[in-house]
């Protein structure tokens, strides 16, 4: 039990640190093609990562309340999945915005 609850901590924690290298990786300036080529390369590796963090989250807290099997499991892989959606683009939109501020 507790070391499921550290993995939801951690992929959580992981979800956060994608979602702040992602909005870094899209200030920087570029001054060739080549580089600018890397830095979409490199949000896409990125973004598959927090793809499968917003899988990832849900599918943990499934199995931590004991892996249902019934049609409640759809109300809950459905809240928890709109929660996440929901963090994510949050947390996106203030590191966002806090990187615009210091950008200025």
């Amino acid at each position: 039990m507790m070391q499921g609850i550290l993995e939801l901590l951690l992929g959580i924690l992981l979800l956060f640190i994608i979602i702040k290298a992602i909005v870094a990786v899209e200030h920087f300036s570029i001054d060739s093609e080549a580089k600018e080529m890397g830095q979409y390369f490199l949000i896409v590796l990125l973004g598959i990562g927090l793809i499968s963090m917003m899988l990832f989250i849900p599918y943990k807290v499934w199995d931590l309340l004991g892996r249902w099997e019934h049609l409640g499991v759809l109300w809950l892989f459905g809240a928890v999945g709109l929660a996440t959606v929901a963090l994510t683009f949050g947390y996106y939109g203030m590191i966002k915005l806090r990187f615009s501020r210091h950008a200025k």
